[in-house]
């Protein structure tokens, strides 16, 4: 009796261990929410840091985010990321850095603990700005803070006629406009602060006053990093497997440039500040090195092979091979012998001389030549009276025995060859 009440209360156990692991690897629903873009995405994923690395979404330590990293996945969960904005700020003559998820600037230059009140002129990327802005999310923003004991003086054209005119009383004085030594007064108009101002050139033949208008714009450009890629090995899977164990993400470098303009026409352009916005993350490929050995019924019979690899198969005979007849070693494998039905030319560097393979339509063949070609490319090796032109992709099987794992080429690339520029397989 006492047995039979132990196992009642196992059986809700049992459904408990067995439920479990059902609920959490099933299909679920997530919509994710990045800078105010909801995308909707389904995962088998457990946890959101696992979603994050399936989908490639890479958060930088000072990023908002809900729920907490390690939370468990669960149906029709909305996830919420912030991700963090780059200011570079411009006060009091120095130059600094601040990284928040704040979105208006009222409250990022109360976190950079800058003071500022209802007359301080803020510029952000060249342009006036006010404190409760809501900024959209941009990998970084430039912002220059402008005291109002800065702020330029009003200055009228009878003004400058009236407090510069006695330098003109002279009629000695003659002040060409186009000439490179006539004198400029450069004077600030209200309003435009150190962004954009004016020259004013006094001209006594003609009795003008000429003004230049003269703006500088602050350009923010940024420039996509190529990110690396990576290969691994991996025993866990086969043999010209691959698989995705990291994605890849470009990094961001920005620049910031001045540029001045004079009556609307560019006269210079300086590079002030260069600097890494996020670095690049490799992509990390890993390859198969599970080595299986196989069979498989042919024409010729039963074959057992470890690999097999598609590659681009020609032909040739030593009347073919473009070698002059008269030359003394016509006719001849690089690896020894002369060419014949059975030696076929690989790239030795990833089929070594002697490698035992089958090719299907052509039959058992050794690796025995070379040619000028790469990767995986073969050709297939006849006499001259009974050559078979072959221009074709076709599987290659690598026979047993299996050679020593130090001497596997675990990756080959795509064939090519300079006879077909661009032309790769």
């Amino acid at each position: 009796m006492k047995i039979k009440l132990n196992l009642l209360y196992l059986v809700p156990v049992f459904a408990f261990v067995i439920l479990i692991p059902l609920f959490l690897f099933r299909e679920k629903t997530i919509i994710l929410t990045v800078n105010g873009e909801s995308s909707s995405f389904t995962s088998k994923k457990i946890t959101v840091k696992s979603f994050f690395s399936e989908i490639g979404l890479h958060l930088d330590p000072l990023d908002d985010l809900s729920p907490v990293i390690n939370s468990i996945l669960k149906n029709s969960m909305e996830i919420n990321v912030d991700q963090a904005i780059r200011y570079m700020i411009h006060f009091d003559g120095k130059d600094f850095s601040h990284q928040s998820t704040s979105r208006t600037l009222g409250s990022i230059l109360s976190e950079a603990e800058i003071e500022f009140d209802n007359s301080t002129q803020i510029l952000l990327n060249g342009q006036n700005s006010t404190t409760n802005e809501i900024l959209p999310y941009m990998a970084f923003y430039d912002i220059s803070i402008i005291p109002d004991n800065n702020h330029s003086q009003v200055i009228s054209e009878n003004d400058v006629r009236q407090s510069l005119s006695v330098q003109f009383q002279d009629s000695s004085i003659d002040i060409h406009q186009n000439e490179h030594n006539h004198p400029k007064y450069e004077l600030s108009l209200s309003g435009l602060g150190p962004q954009q101002y004016n020259f004013i050139q006094f001209s006594n033949e003609q009795d003008s006053i000429k003004y230049t208008k003269v703006s500088e714009e602050v350009v923010l450009d940024q420039y996509p990093i190529n990110f690396s890629i990576i290969y691994q090995p991996l025993s866990t899977i086969s043999l010209d497997s691959e698989t995705t164990i990291q994605s890849g993400e470009f990094g961001l470098e920005a620049q910031r440039s001045r540029v001045r303009f004079e009556d609307g026409i560019e006269t210079s352009s300086i590079i002030e500040d260069t600097w890494l916005v996020r670095s690049a993350v490799d992509r990390v490929i890993g390859y198969g090195t599970n080595v299986t050995i196989q069979t498989m019924s042919t024409p010729n019979g039963t074959i057992e092979y470890y690999r097999s690899f598609e590659f681009y198969a020609t032909s040739y005979s030593p009347a073919r091979s473009g070698v002059d007849p008269s030359i003394s070693w016509y006719g001849e494998v690089y690896c020894g012998g002369y060419t014949q039905f059975g030696y076929v030319a690989v790239d030795l560097a990833y089929v070594p001389c002697g490698t035992p393979l089958y090719i299907p339509g052509y039959g058992f063949a050794i690796a025995m030549d070379t040619g000028n070609f790469d990767g995986a490319w073969i050709d297939l090796g006849y006499d001259d009276d009974n050559w078979v032109p072959w221009s074709k992709p076709v599987t290659v099987y690598f026979l047993t025995p299996v050679p020593p794992v130090e001497s596997i080429p675990w990756i080959i690339p795509p064939g090519s060859t300079p006879f077909l520029p661009g032309f790769t397989y």
